[in-house]
């Protein structure tokens, strides 16, 4: 996308990363319910896991199909909600699933660095520019750090202003897309 340096995506997804392991290693009480309904900090932090294997999928899959645009990959999540919510629950069972989110974000962190350009990958919800699938994934972790620090009244990972700024031009820009 014009006006869009992936390497600073790039960059503001790993600095919120490493804000947010670098309060996992605060957790006493990973079986403590979070702010989004039904998990805990367990399954919301393995989620992020999740998070970070999709930029590792969607790295290898380059393909030639016309992208769908950051509203519409976003607005498919409805559909799928439930899957991914099995999937969350999966890995968050095992009593290893930091050491599992920390493998997914290690060879996520490899996948960026070494990813060049912006080609349409295949991602998850479809056809979409890498730096705008980026740019989706720095949304859902500002989200979900945000949620983490809901959940334990304040004390959570900090929002890094990077990753924050690349959520917010991304979801301005939907909106002007949307309701021009």
């Amino acid at each position: 996308m014009a006006g869009i340096d992936g390497d600073k995506v790039a960059a503001a997804y790993l600095d919120q990363w490493a804000l947010t392991r670098e309060w996992c290693d605060t957790v006493d009480d990973w079986s403590a319910p979070s702010a989004v309904d039904g998990w805990t900090l367990r399954e919301l932090v393995a989620h992020l896991g999740l998070v970070a294997n999709t930029i590792v999928s969607a790295s290898g899959q380059i393909i030639d199909e016309r992208p769908l645009r950051v509203g519409d990959y976003l607005a498919s999540y409805a559909d799928v909600a439930e899957g991914i919510a099995q999937r969350t629950r999966d890995v968050a069972v095992s009593d290893a699933f930091l050491y599992a989110v920390d493998a997914s974000a290690e060879q996520a962190e490899r996948s960026l660095r070494t990813m060049e350009g912006n080609p349409v990958v295949a991602a998850g919800r479809g056809p979409i520019r890498w730096v705008d699938f980026l740019r989706t994934r720095c949304i859902e972790l500002t989200v979900h750090s945000d949620d983490l620090t809901r959940s334990v009244a304040g004390d959570g990972p900090p929002v890094s202003r990077p990753c924050l700024q690349v959520s917010t031009r991304a979801l301005a820009d939907v909106l002007g897309w949307r309701a021009p």
